[in-house]
């Protein structure tokens, strides 16, 4: 958020929740950080060490960054870690609640690529015409993930 308000101002826009679903929940997608460690590295002890301190409560301080746009953590893995503490902005906490109430992991499947540009061409398409209609359009993309989904052998 730092740096859109620095490119575009703060009172140029908002962050609310996604409207609530189906279920009555606002849910999104979430996975969490990650730390990738390189097969092969002639140090597999540093890259360890590494990886522990990004997990630790300094370097999930530290990752955060404060309010600053230079984040690299942008909600703390670490259950010692208060984001309030670090994060004085309390749009934040639009973000932590989401994630601690209504996130789940994004599913495993082996090619995103189908989903990614089904998803692509229908909300394209729908902002493109304003005569489009939205629950039909989305009626058929979730047909379309479906099928994708059996294809790829990856229903839950």
């Amino acid at each position: 958020m730092a740096r859109f308000d620095k490119n575009l101002g703060k009172d140029k826009y908002e962050v609310v929740a996604l409207p609530a679903g189906p279920g009555g929940k606002s849910v999104s997608l979430a996975e969490g950080e990650n730390v990738y460690l390189m097969a092969g590295s002639a140090d597999p002890e540093g890259q360890a060490r590494f990886a522990e301190y990004a997990m630790s409560p300094e370097g999930q301080t530290l990752g955060m960054a404060g309010d600053t746009d230079g984040n690299v953590v942008r909600l703390p893995v670490n259950a010692k870690v208060d984001m309030s503490a670090v994060r004085k902005d309390t749009r934040w906490q639009l973000f932590a609640g989401i994630y601690q109430d209504g996130a789940r992991y994004v599913p495993v499947v082996p090619d995103w690529t189908p989903f990614r540009q089904s998803s692509a061409d229908t909300l394209n398409a729908l902002v493109a015409d304003c005569a489009a209609d939205p629950k039909a359009a989305l009626s058929k993309l979730s047909q379309t993930f479906a099928d994708e989904l059996a294809a790829q052998k990856a229903q839950a």
